[in-house]
Parts: C-alpha cells; sequence; structure tokens
C-alpha cells in the first residue's frame, strides 16, 4: 500500500502540473477554476498571521487559495482509524505567498503507539502544492502520510510546532524546494518520518532521479528509511545531484535499505547542526563535499558489531559526550563534531551497559576517529589493551571532510593523546570508570 501512494502521489502531482484530464483510482482532482469561493466554511481563520487553519481530520470543503478533493468522511470516532483516506488536499496559485495553518483533531483512544495518538486519524492521504507556489505551512501535531511538491518551481516552508508525523515521506524533486524549521526556535518541535519497507524514494528528496533543494534550519528531524533511495536527498533510480543543507537543529537518519542516510551532489553541514546517521550497507553520508563550515566524522566499520542487538557507540569529542545507536548488521555511521572542538573523537561500542571496545582506524589502529581520503573512514573494533598514553607532543593534520571542500585543522598531541587512550579503554583501566562511563550511561538514559 505505501509503494501504490507513493506511486499515486507522483501521477496526482503531476497530473496537477500538467492539467491532465485522467487521476489514480479513487482520487478526483480539481482545477483551479473549479474552487467554489462560497464552500469555505471548513476553514477557521485564528488570527491574521494564517489564511486559513485546515483541520486534516474534518476538512470536506475548498478554502481560499486550497482545493479539497476526496470522499473519505470526517473522523469522529476514536476507537477507529483511518486505514486508506483517499483525501487531497492541493494548494494552488492563490495560496502563493501565504501562510497556512494546518491541525489535526482526531485522538485515537487506544493508539498502536502512545506517544503518536493522531495516527490514522487524517482524512488526507496527500498534501500538494500546485507547480511555481512557494508557501508556508505551520503544522502543529499533525500525522499524515504523505507531502508532495510539484516538479514545476514548487516550494514550501514547513514549520514544525510540537510533536509531527509524516508517515511515507516529503516529495522534493528536481527543481522544487522545502525548507524546515521550528516555530517555536526548539529542540521540542519534531518531525518524525518512519517510512515504509520498499521503493527506490528518499523519505526527504526525490521519488526518481535527483531531489530539489532541501534546507533544515531548525527543530528535530527523525528519519527512518527502508527504501534503495537515500533517507534524506536523492531516490536510487539515477540520482547523482539534489542540494542539503543542514544549518542547525537536531538531525537523526537510520537507512535500513542499500542506500545512504544521506545521499546528495552537494552537501552544506553548518557548524550550529547536530547530526547523526546510520545505514546498513551503504556510507552513511555519500556526497560530493561538504561546502560549509560544520565538519563530521563518516566511517564505516569491517563488520556489523552485533548480527542481533542494537549498538550504541559513545562518542567522546573532548568533554562533549554524544550517542548513537547501530541497529544490528548495520555498518555506516557519521555524527557531527563538535565546532567547538579542535580534536579527533573517540568513539567506544557498548551493549546493555557492557563494553565491547574501542573504535580504531583500521588502517593503523589509532582511536582517534576522523575522515581520510574520499570522506569515508575505514575502521574496526578493537578489544585489545592498550599501550600506556603518550607523553610526547605530537602535531597532527587532519582532513574533517574529504573530496573537493575538504576543510583541515590541526591537532596537538600530549593532552589529546592521554585523553584519547585513558577514556577510549575506561572499561578496561580504573582511570575515569566511575565517571566517564556514568556519563555516557546518562547522556543514554
Amino acid at each position: 500500500m505505501g509503494a501504490m501512494r507513493r506511486v499515486a502521489g507522483l501521477m496526482c502531482v503531476s497530473l496537477v502540473a500538467i492539467g491532465a484530464a485522467g487521476v489514480p483510482r479513487g482520487f478526483a482532482i480539481a482545477s483551479e477554476g473549479e474552487v467554489d469561493p462560497a464552500a469555505s466554511s471548513a476553514a477557521i481563520v485564528e488570527d491574521d498571521r494564517y489564511a486559513a487553519t485546515i483541520d486534516l481530520s474534518t476538512t470536506t470543503t475548498n478554502g481560499p487559495g486550497y482545493i479539497v478533493t476526496g470522499n473519505t468522511p470526517e473522523y469522529a470516532d476514536p476507537s477507529l482509524a483511518v486505514t486508506d483516506p483517499d483525501r487531497m488536499l492541493t494548494f494552488t496559485g492563490e495560496a502563493n505567498g501565504r501562510t497556512y495553518h494546518l491541525v489535526q483533531s482526531g485522538v485515537r483512544s487506544d493508539p498502536p503507539t502512545p506517544d503518536a495518538p493522531k495516527e490514522a486519524t487524517s482524512i488526507f492521504g496527500y498534501v500538494t502544492v500546485f507547480p511555481g507556489v512557494n508557501l508556508t505551512l505551520v503544522v502543529s501535531g499533525v500525522d499524515l502520510p504523505m507531502i508532495s511538491l510539484s516538479p514545476l518551481g514548487a516550494g514550501m516552508t514547513l514549520l514544525l510546532d510540537g510533536p509531527n508525523y509524516i508517515r511515507e515521506s516529503v516529495t522534493v524533486p528536481k527543481n522544487a524546494s522545502l525548507t524546515i524549521d521550528s516555530f517555536n526556535a526548539t529542540d521540542d518541535d519534531r518531525l518524525t518520518i518512519p517510512s515504509p519497507p520498499g521503493g527506490a524514494s528518499a523519505s526527504i528528496g526525490s521519488s526518481s532521479g535527483d531531489a530539489g533543494t532541501i534546507t533544515i534550519n531548525g527543530g528535530t528531524i527523525d528519519v527512518t528509511a527502508h527504501s534503495t533511495g537515500a533517507g534524506i536527498g536523492n531516490a536510487s533510480t539515477g540520482g547523482s545531484g539534489g542540494v542539503v543543507t543542514i544549518n542547525g537543529g537536531v538531525v537523526k537518519v537510520a537507512q535500513f535499505g542499500g542506500a545512504p542516510a544521506i545521499g546528495a551532489g552537494r552537501f552544506c553541514l553548518g557548524a550550529a547542526a547536530r547530526l547523526t546517521a546510520v545505514s546498513k550497507g551503504a556510507p552513511a553520508i555519500d556526497v560530493a563535499d561538504n561546502s560549509c563550515d560544520g565538519t563530521y566524522v563518516n566511517a564505516r566499520l569491517d563488520e556489523p558489531l552485533s548480527s542481533t542487538d542494537d549498538t550504541t557507540l559513545v562518542v567522546n569529542q573532548g568533554g562533549r559526550i554524544m550517542s548513537l545507536t547501530l541497529p544490528p548488521a548495520f555498518i555506516g555511521f557519521g555524527f557531527s563534531h563538535d565546532a567547538a572542538g579542535t580534536q579527533a573523537s573517540q568513539v567506544v561500542a557498548m551493549t546493555g551497559g557492557v563494553v565491547l571496545g574501542a573504535i580504531v582506524r583500521t588502517a593503523d589502529d589509532s582511536p582517534d576517529i576522523y575522515p581520510t581520503g574520499d570522506g569515508v573512514l575505514p575502521v574496526r573494533l578493537s578489544t585489545d589493551e592498550p599501550d600506556d598514553p603518550v607523553a610526547d607532543t605530537v602535531v597532527y593534520s587532519l582532513p574533517l571532510t574529504g573530496g573537493p571542500g575538504t576543510r583541515w585543522w590541526t591537532v596537538t598531541g600530549a593532552g589529546l593523546i592521554g585523553l584519547a587512550a585513558a577514556a577510549v579503554w575506561f572499561g578496561r583501566r580504573d582511570f575515569n570508570v566511575s565517571r566517564w562511563k556514568e556519563r555516557a550511561l546518562d547522556h543514554m538514559a
């Protein structure tokens, strides 16, 4: 069903773009000329910030700058789920330059996931945008299947207000643009995309070939991808372009398919962004270069750390502790580097609070983790007892991104290497066992 929806969504957008008469089975496309100005009673304008407020659980009529098609009735029974909503919300030329507020009043009495009580209460299967239309959507606690932009110059700014879900994808084809930000300037404004298995589409990006321009400025973006397209970026079918910019916010991408977590021809990571990316097969981050001032680690294990259990990677960036989870059989991982620091990261692998060992560079067994060469650093798990901390001063020149646009910095050795040898091996030495490990476990809690 997920694959059918993705295909149908693309067909719907294309049909709207070219004005075709045919529609996919179960959907009806209206043209701008069919909007009835009198049929807009379902739009409740809360204040003058919005052209309209649209309830995805109850809106069944057209309004200023948008068309409603389909037949799914209003959501009224909290004990039931909307299993196959056929309504489409299409923003027309009148919406250009305007801001709309999307809400969702439906709440399940017994939802599949307590944290997502609005799952399957939207009567809309799609939100689409006409060619050449650029608008802003403020989404306040919505849970819907898909958003699709026209490949003919459509643009959307998506402002997150509280927790929101898009179950399948946000389609941003070539020549379209999407900007995501927090409405309240907080990480609590969240977008979760638990994309279903199958297909070649990106979770945020293209459904075929190159993606358009994707920019993330704030909020928390949590993507779980299961396709052969990138989690964020290009589809798997011939995509080598696309632009992904992450200026800020918290971005987490887990790719369970054979594709990268982030894949694009052009990539920009800002120093304020906090990024973690993991992948099962391909490199976690597969981009041509990094054109901005942020830095990141992009590593690939020689073999999975576990075939059955999640593994937590605890990262020490010179006092800043972060963590990411590798699901079973995953080998690719990447993370943004602390912009305030000037040293490599050290990474410890843990399962259930038990230290498995340190992640070291395959080439020389060093625990200093950073990319080299083509931007993907070969690493492995080491359980060997380390030598004593190095006391001499050593100077390293370390490439942080690799490839065109590589940024370099210099690290001075004595204190850093002493910290690396001690901190990475806290599971085997008395040094920092209680303090460092406690901090790591507290962070994961």
